[in-house]
């Protein structure tokens, strides 16, 4: 029997190790720092709080509701998922069927995550950023690439800054600067050198030896790769979108098009000593923030301020028609 205000924790979503994404590695740290902490449970019945995450793991999240309805599901967002693919998706519709039929609080990983929904969240909600996995991403003094630039991007999605990052490609003076990109690309780079997907430890210690980081990403969220390049402490250059500017702060740039982006860019290398003084603010603690929300959402469940939300058997076959339906048309544009 679980203690009345005692925290644990049960994941509904998969955070196998490998090489992936910004958001699963977050994922990944945030369920080792909680492990550490011994507020883990692998049994979903030991559990009083389940983590779920966007539209991962959909119709088991369904079923875990609906054999489960006393658990306080507590939703993580990013998204819309539509602003950053730059066209209609699928995957918003799942995460909005998720808030209102099983979330009964939910994190949002941005305030500009939460203002561009579209739909009523969870009356119980909370905004906490992501950070880096400081496992890997920890500053050291290392000698620098004289006049570089570090670039990355798990993704292939144009919107991850592929057209500014073309620009330089053929702009900027290559006798001069030196442009690494790390990830997977759509285009082909003429000079700007380019790297393989790396894990964590080796793309931090590349990161390193690089002085100023761009990120020209629209409308992501929670930029995971900009949160490790700053707890690597390169001053960057960030496109004025999404997310960004509440991670950004004082520690770079911001430039809004093509044809500010160099001198932006010039800026920086100019005043490299002062941004690296504005390094030096302690970081908040992100594991400190989800703990403080998980015994919040506790105290309100334990004072009858929060009704857990019950799915029928009507709504559970809803959620699998609508899974079964959106396979199909993958299927078929496939």
């Amino acid at each position: 029997m679980l203690k009345k205000n005692k925290i644990k924790i049960f994941f509904g979503l998969n955070t196998r190790n490998g090489l992936r994404g910004g958001g699963f590695n977050f994922l990944n740290y945030l369920k080792f720092k909680m492990n550490k902490k011994n507020l883990i449970t692998t049994s979903l019945t030991n559990s009083n709080l389940v983590l779920i995450n966007s539209h991962h793991n959909f119709l088991n999240i369904f079923f875990y509701k609906f054999f489960f309805p006393k658990k306080i599901f507590i939703h993580r967002i990013d998204g819309p998922i539509s602003k950053y693919v730059g066209k209609n998706d699928y995957r918003d519709q799942l995460v909005e069927f998720l808030n209102f039929y099983v979330a009964d609080a939910t994190i949002f990983q941005s305030n500009w995550s939460f203002k561009n929904r579209n739909f009523k969240p969870t009356n119980n909600y909370k905004i906490i950023h992501n950070c880096a996995d400081k496992r890997f991403y920890k500053f050291k003094k290392v000698k620098k690439i004289k006049n570089s630039i570090f670039l990355s991007s798990w993704s292939k999605n144009f919107n991850k800054g592929f057209k500014f990052y073309s620009y330089l490609d053929k702009t900027i003076n290559f006798k001069k600067y030196k442009i690494s990109f790390v990830g997977n690309s759509p285009i082909n780079f003429k000079n700007i050198k380019v790297y393989s997907p790396k894990d964590p430890k080796k793309l931090s210690n590349l990161m390193l030896k690089h002085q100023i980081y761009i990120t020209a990403s629209k409308n992501d969220p929670c930029s995971n790769s900009l949160l490790e390049a700053l707890e690597l402490k390169l001053p960057s250059v960030v496109l004025n979108s999404g997310g960004h500017t509440e991670i950004l702060k004082n520690r770079g740039v911001y430039f809004q098009n093509q044809k500010n982006l160099i001198p932006k860019v010039l800026i920086v290398f100019k005043r490299y000593t002062s941004f690296l003084k504005n390094f030096n603010k302690k970081e908040e603690d992100i594991l400190k923030k989800y703990i403080d929300y998980f015994k919040f959402v506790l105290k309100k469940s334990n004072e009858n301020e929060l009704n857990t939300k019950k799915i029928n058997l009507h709504t559970l076959i809803r959620a699998i028609i609508l899974q079964l339906s959106i396979k199909l048309k993958l299927k078929n544009i496939l």
